[in-house]
């Protein structure tokens, strides 16, 4: 019993949460080949993974995310096999800066998008994205194709905004959860 137990206190101690936050910032900084900022990791068994105040910024140094909060609720069957599995995801005051340079460029975002594309959907270990639930609360995002800022009054999908965005979306029923 206090096999089982003693992770689950020892991870809520704050300096062990730090240092996780510290490793974990470490960890996706590799992955992504881009500075990735944690202040703090919280695990909650069985529900999840929560970072808080999380800053990662994209290749060219500029921010691309900011956020008070990114949580994930992982699938202890799929833990248990070696595999990490998220299945639900959170973003809480977030600020996210989406670019490109020209209409033809990649998306400055594109790096995560590829560093976490499966590449051999035989393996059994690494990271599974299986989202059947989001929540998305008070986050802004803006779009930008090159430079300059939109003329007053007037749409331009070269540079977009949206603030104050709150949105979910639940499982379709009792077994998607």
């Amino acid at each position: 019993m206090l096999l089982y137990g003693l992770p689950a206190v020892l991870v809520h101690l704050p300096i062990v949460q730090r240092r996780l936050a510290a490793e974990s910032g470490r960890v996706l900084s590799a992955v992504l080949r881009a500075p990735v900022h944690i202040d703090e990791v919280d695990i909650a068994w069985p529900d999840g993974l929560t970072l808080r105040r999380v800053a990662l910024d994209d290749r060219a140094g500029q921010p691309l995310l900011r956020a008070d909060r990114l949580s994930g609720g992982i699938d202890l069957g799929a833990l248990l096999r070696g595999q990490l599995r998220f299945t639900s995801a959170r973003l809480v005051g977030f600020d996210i800066h989406l670019w490109k340079a020209t209409p033809d460029s990649p998306l400055n975002a594109q790096f995560i998008l590829d560093a976490f594309a499966s590449k051999d959907s035989t393996s059994t270990g690494g990271v599974d994205f299986q989202i059947r639930a989001i929540r998305l609360a008070r986050g802004r995002v803006s779009y930008d194709v090159g430079h300059g800022q939109p003329e007053e009054g007037h749409f331009d999908a070269a540079h977009i905004r949206a603030e104050g965005i709150l949105a979910f979306k639940k499982p379709e029923n009792r077994n998607e959860r």
